[in-house]
This record gives C-alpha cells, sequence and structure tokens, in this order.
C-alpha cells in the first residue's frame, strides 16, 4: 500500500476518537502520511535527478571517468575479432575483469559504433533494471508500495556517494542487475527452476565482475538452509555455468584468462593491501541513519523459521563485499555500491517492520518518525546535480584535444585516457593503470618483458606525441632519454574527468631525435588502433559519432 491510513487498526482497537488521546492520535497518524508522500516524492525526485544527468552525459565524447576509454578499447577488440586476455602489451593490456560487460557492450557497439555511447548505454539500461529489482523486492516483500519507494529513493541518492558512477562505461550496473535479478528469484521463484535460473543469474553476476561472488555465498548458506535440494541445483547451475565459461577462456587464450581475473587481482592484493577506514568512514560517517534503520530492521525480524534468514544473509553478504572491495589498492567509491544497495534495501524493509511492531495505537507516531528519519537521511545526501553534468565547453576542449592529437600526422600514445576520439578516427592503446598493474605484480619475468618493451619505444622514439597527465616513476628514465616536453596538451582551461581520479592532459611530449619525427609508420603500426585512420570512408566509430551529435 502507499502511504497508509491506520485509521481502521484504530477503531478496531477501541481507540476513543473524541478525547484528547484520540485527537492526537488522529493528528499523529495524518502526519505520518504526509511525511510518508513527501518521502515518495523525494524518491521520485532523486530518480528523475539521476535519469537527467544519465541521459545528459550519455554522449559526452571524453572519459567521464578515466579507465572509461580503456574499457572501450577492450570492445575494440572483440570487434576486430582479437583476445582480450592475451600477452601484456603496449598497444594492448587488459583489465582484471571478467569478459560479460565487454561482450553485451560489443553487442550494442555492433549496431551504434564504437565508442563511449554503446558501453553508456548498457550501464544506463542496466541501473533502470537495478532500480526496478530494488523496489520490487522489497514491495513484494512487505506488501507495501511505500516501503519499495524508501528502498529506491535511499539508493538513488546514493549515486553521488558511489562515485556517480551507475550511468558509466564501466562494469558496476550490469554486474548489480545481474546480481538482484538472481536474488529476486531466489526469494520469490522457489522452485527448482526458479533456483536454477537464479544459480545462472549469479554466475553471470560473477562474470561480469568478480565481487558477484562474495555476495553469492551467502545465499547459498540460504539455499541450505531452507531447502539443501534445491539448493544443489542452485550450486550446480551457478557452477556449472561458471565453470564452464572459465575453462572455455582458459584453454582458448593460453591461460591468460586466469592470469588477469584471478591470479593478478590477488598478487596486488597481497603486495599492496589499503586498509581503508571503510565502516566509520564509508558507511556510518554519510548513512548514519540507514544504517540504524537497517540494524534496527535486522533486530524486528524475530526469525521464527529458515525463511526469515533471507534478509540477514542478503545485507551481510552485501557489506562484505563492498569492504574486502574496498581494501584493494586504488579502489574508488563504486566498491560501495553493493554496500549501498544492501542498505538501501533494509532500510526499505525497516519502514514497514518497525511500526508492525508497535501496537495499534502507536503506529502512526512510529511511521511517521521512521518516515522523518528517512527525509533526514535522504537530505543529507543531496548533491549538486549541475557539477555531474560536462558542460559545452567541456565538449569543445574535448573536440580541441582530438584535433590536436589528429595533427601529429603519427602514432599518439595518452597513457591516461586509451580511448580518444579525433576527426581522423580513435586513438586506443593499453592504459597506465593497467600497464602498473602487470609491472608491480605480474610476476618477475612479465614485468621484466613489459619494462622493457615500454623502454625500448620511449628511448627509440616509437610515437609520434605523447600527451601525459602526469608523469610516472616507470616512465621517466627511458621518457628522458628519448622525448622532451614541448608544451601544455591544451591552451585553455583542461578537460578533466568528472568523478573518481581527477584528471586531465597537461603536457605534450615529442621525440627528441629529428628523425624519429620524421620515421614512417610501418604497415603492423598503420594497423593498429592507436594511429588515427582517415575519415573519408563511413567506419563503426564514425557512426557512433553521428548517434551522439543527435543525442546531444
Amino acid at each position: 500500500m502507499w502511504p497508509a491510513s491506520w485509521s481502521s487498526e484504530r477503531k478496531q482497537a477501541g481507540a476513543p476518537a473524541a478525547t484528547a488521546r484520540g485527537l492526537l492520535l488522529i493528528l499523529t497518524e495524518r502526519g505520518a502520511a504526509i511525511f510518508q508522500w513527501i518521502v515518495c516524492l523525494a524518491a521520485a525526485a532523486f530518480v528523475g535527478t539521476y535519469l537527467f544527468i544519465a541521459v545528459h552525459r550519455l554522449a559526452y565524447p571524453f572519459d567521464l571517468e578515466w579507465l572509461e576509454g580503456a574499457m572501450v578499447s577492450h570492445v575494440w577488440q572483440l570487434l576486430a575479432g582479437k583476445p582480450i586476455y592475451s600477452t601484456p602489451t603496449l598497444d594492448f593490456t587488459p583489465f582484471l575483469y571478467p569478459p560479460l560487460f565487454y561482450l553485451a557492450s560489443a553487442l550494442v557497439a555492433k549496431m551504434v559504433g564504437i565508442g563511449f555511447l554503446p558501453l553508456r548505454l548498457v550501464s544506463l539500461v542496466s541501473s533502470i533494471v537495478v532500480f526496478r529489482l530494488v523496489y520490487r523486492l522489497v514491495e513484494r516483500d512487505t506488501g507495501s508500495r511505500y516501503s519499495g519507494a524508501v528502498a529506491l529513493g535511499m539508493f538513488a541518492a546514493t549515486y553521488r556517494l558511489s562515485g556517480a558512477w551507475l550511468d558509466l562505461a564501466r562494469n558496476d550496473s550490469l554486474f548489480l542487475a545481474l546480481l538482484l535479478a538472481g536474488v529476486y528469484l531466489l526469494r520469490f521463484r522457489e522452485s527448482r527452476a526458479g533456483w536454477a535460473a537464479a544459480g545462472a543469474l549469479l554466475a553471470l553476476s560473477v562474470l561480469t565482475k568478480q565481487t558477484a561472488a562474495f555476495i553469492s555465498v551467502p545465499l547459498f548458506l540460504y539455499a541450505a538452509i531452507v531447502d539443501w535440494r534445491r539448493g544443489v541445483l542452485l550450486v550446480l547451475a551457478f557452477g556449472g555455468l561458471l565453470t564452464g565459461v572459465i575453462a572455455s577462456y582458459h584453454l582458448r587464450d593460453h591461460g591468460w584468462f586466469l592470469y588477469y581475473v584471478v591470479w593478478l587481482p590477488h598478487q596486488i592484493q597481497m603486495t599492496a593491501a589499503d586498509p581503508a577506514p571503510f565502516w566509520s568512514r564509508d558507511i556510518l560517517a554519510p548513512l548514519p541513519i540507514a544504517s540504524a534503520l537497517s540494524l534496527a530492521a535486522l533486530l524486528a525480524a524475530r526469525p521464527r523459521r529458515a525463511r526469515d534468514a533471507f534478509w540477514p544473509l542478503v545485507g551481510l553478504g552485501c557489506l562484505v563485499a563492498a569492504w574486502i572491495s574496498r581494501l584493494h589498492v586504488g579502489a574508488s567509491e563504486n566498491v560501495l555500491i553493493p554496500a549501498h544497495v544492501g542498505l538501501a534495501l533494509l532500510t526499505g524493509l525497516a519502514s514497514r517492520r518497525l511500526p508492525d511492531l508497535a501496537t495499534a495505537g502507536w503506529r502512526p507516531l512510529v511511521g511517521l518518525a521512521v518516515a522523518v528519519m528517512c527525509i533526514v537521511q535522504l537530505a543529507v545526501l543531496r548533491y549538486p546535480v549541475r557539477a555531474q553534468i560536462p558542460t559545452g565547453h567541456d565538449r569543445a576542449l574535448a573536440h580541441e584535444l582530438g584535433v590536436k592529437i589528429a595533427e601529429a600526422g603519427g602514432e599518439v600514445f595518452v597513457p591516461f585516457h586509451a580511448f580518444v576520439p579525433t576527426p581522423a578516427g580513435p586513438v586506443m592503446h593499453a592504459h597506465a593503470w593497467a600497464l602498473f598493474d602487470v609491472l608491480r605484480a605480474g610476476g618477475s619475468a612479465r614485468s621484466a618483458r613489459l619494462q622493457g618493451q615500454i623502454d625500448h619505444a620511449l628511448n627509440h622514439g616509437k610515437y609520434r606525441m605523447i600527451v601525459f597527465d602526469r608523469v610516472d616513476k616507470w616512465m621517466e628514465p627511458a621518457l628522458s632519454g628519448g622525448y622532451r616536453r614541448e608544451g601544455h596538451a591544451l591552451r585553455n582551461n583542461e578537460v578533466r574527468t568528472r568523478t573518481s581520479y581527477i584528471t586531465s592532459p597537461r603536457w605534450i611530449f615529442v621525440p627528441k631525435s629529428p628523425r624519429a619525427v620524421r620515421r614512417p609508420a610501418t604497415r603492423a603500426e598503420r594497423a593498429r588502433p592507436g594511429r588515427a585512420r582517415p575519415a573519408s570512408r563511413p567506419t563503426p566509430y564514425n557512426r557512433a559519432e553521428q548517434i551522439a551529435r543527435e543525442i546531444r
């Protein structure tokens, strides 16, 4: 139900309507209904604000977050028929993620062309599915549309808190949509077919982002408690699909899949863990009321049967997954998304469970108190909308950068932006962060081989131009030997990323040797995506630019 009236319950309880106490109860009941409607309006405002931001950022031709371009280059690899997981090189080195987001984005890119647009479209659609599932999980569990709106609004309000991430060309929204779809089937499709489908969806979520594995474990425990026979089907569907895909990639890519997706993340965590103050800084400080209501909802559950363990295990899985991910060095705010969705679900449940615990005469007062607490928490989570949307000036600067790169007339390396649109076609190559992952934890032989390739390329002036945001230590010796700084990348204000690591192209470096500048590109170099392509004939990239202009 929507914000409800407790008048019928009050009358059944025999509360006197004419006394001062009865009048107070009536006023409290009406006040609770008013504040609950305010919560619903605030929830709708946060959802609408997110959609407004996402649509206006959809076709922006530059990184909103500094790793977005590298995700585009992964999709390019697929469209070019090349493996994602292979020997690390300057031309392409993959990130540490499973392949499903790249595959989904490649399907969209076949229709609209390569670029940021298809990946952001996948994330936008996935985020809408997430919103629907957050609402539906709580609405169906409580029988209250108001409680569903509380959960939806609370999650939408954490958009900026988790890095304004849901619409980016990153894999988080798709992983979360698949995960919540599995959670929904596990809760409300309690049949063999339903739980087998839930296991498959959880496996697909893991194949999008490894974080889903941490959340899946408590769900397997729940299945074992409720019905171990159906739980076996759940685990078999999960393990069978996951094992089949992993084995296929392992054999096809000669072991590189497990190297990047399992071994290298483990090595990075072992050598460079970052014990951030997760509980105090990331959870309790920005979400004190949501945390308190979530805890109250769990305490109010009073489990009497196995099914009552569902929400405590879901909440535990979401929080632990975010905490473990936060320990990874370099982890950004996006790793908090599972924790935020878990707290939003539990807060929605609290909006129904806490009033139900009170006697009929006190329910309006408890409902009013919970609604006021939700309004205060939502007010704390408000954020500046304009700051999330690139301006026309930002678009002009991105175009100016592309023109300058196209005029270089040869291979260009932009280490911190692995996909740069230019009038002559996109420039693509390995991202500096992916290279750094291999150099710091990829094994001594592979690290030395990659470092040698980097040193050789920079010492011998492989690139006609290098555009740096910053010069990392692993680049400095070879760079100083083969290149000199020529000037700033842009004359005016720099074009910056909008979230996570805020960075922008700053300096242009060119080879010191005139012979390196005049060196003609080889046939292999002309075929690589790092070299600007002629725009005289239609290409998938040109098609993406046309659609982007139509959206703008």
